[in-house]
């Protein structure tokens, strides 16, 4: 094989294996710190699975964290695409829509009126596609229920009092189930 085709499907080869591992890696990443910052503090921690729940959604916590003043269910989305708006219309399932941003090297994305605007970057509408979301219902534990989304994407919203608002970390997502993105959630643990 000529050494320039051989380079050519190493680099192409590399590009597909980044694009498989990159969302894992970040997982397993994002999992050994909450256990680092758990061996720490001294809380107690239990994790259920790393990987499952981003290829099958449970009614299981991914993780579960107790500490001296109670605790957390801790269930984690994953978010694949991050340049879009994740939109929650109610409890039972999700949206992913809006547009995707494809940056050109160089290219910085300034925000108008809350979305991404630049002549430089290529844009093209992203369908709207729905995915059911985790069962979060209250199990009587008294832990408190945290949606971790990690990596978190450019927007995150939801329909609370037919009312479209953003949520940030702390805020509660539905009935007391507090909603965090994976730094967000790291901050909160390291104050408790």
């Amino acid at each position: 094989m000529p050494p320039l085709l051989t380079l050519t499907l190493l680099i192409i080869s590399a590009f597909v294996l980044y694009a498989i591992l990159k969302i894992p890696v970040k997982r397993l990443l994002l999992v050994s710190k909450l256990k680092s910052i758990c061996q720490k503090r001294g809380f107690d921690i239990t994790v259920n699975h790393v990987f499952k729940s981003m290829l099958k959604r449970e009614n299981e916590p991914d993780i579960i964290i107790k500490t001296e003043s109670g605790g957390f269910r801790v269930f984690i989305l994953t978010t694949r695409f991050h340049r879009v708006r994740y939109h929650f219309p109610n409890e039972e399932y999700f949206e992913i829509m809006g547009k995707v941003f494809i940056l050109f090297p160089g290219t910085r994305l300034p925000v108008h009126n809350g979305m991404p605007k630049n002549k430089s970057t290529f844009q093209y509408e992203y369908y709207k596609k729905k995915y059911d979301n985790f069962d979060l219902s209250d199990d009587g534990s008294g832990l408190t229920t945290v949606l971790l989304v990690h990596p978190i994407p450019f927007e995150i919203s939801i329909v609370k009092n037919t009312e479209t608002v953003h949520l940030w970390n702390g805020d509660e997502f539905y009935n007391g189930i507090l909603f965090y993105s994976g730094d967000g959630f790291k901050e909160l643990l390291k104050r408790k």
